[in-house]
């Protein structure tokens, strides 16, 4: 229950001052993400508005695994076209075990990525000219700092 409204408290925060607190309903995630919670925050599009269209903002929960758990979870957004932070739960569940023993972990896809209103792009045409500016300046970078 903590947990639920340590989420909440974060994102109502985000949706702007003086907006209705939100119920958050995490259920179990599908089979990939074993052990991991998930739910919907619906959010204002443009929130300097106050009103119009609204979305939703796809989370996943990994719960903290000691039952004394601190009350700051760790949010973590990725970045990235099209890259959901939600897909990233297996990875975080290995690579963050230490993390997640104290704390519960929160991935949170940014509006446009993954599960929330999801952009569809089409793909960069590699003759176009910003393909190219982009490969020489990673070519540049390549040289310069040995990457």
């Amino acid at each position: 229950m903590t947990t639920i409204v340590a989420v909440l408290a974060t994102l109502v925060m985000s949706v702007g001052v003086g907006a209705a607190p939100a119920t958050i309903f995490l259920v179990p995630c599908p089979e990939e993400t074993v052990g991991a919670e998930c739910g919907h925050f619906e959010a204002l599009e443009n929130r300097e508005v106050g009103t119009g269209c609204k979305i939703f903002l796809n989370i996943a929960m990994l719960p903290a695994l000691d039952i004394d758990c601190r009350s700051d979870p760790l949010f973590i957004l990725t970045g990235g076209s099209r890259q959901a932070a939600t897909e990233a739960a297996p990875l975080a569940e290995t690579a963050m075990r230490r993390i997640r023993e104290y704390r519960d972990i929160v991935l949170v896809d940014q509006r446009g990525t993954g599960d929330s209103n999801p952009l569809d792009c089409a793909p960069v045409n590699a003759d176009s000219a910003y393909y190219m500016l982009a490969a020489r300046l990673f070519e540049r970078e390549r040289i310069v700092f040995g990457r």
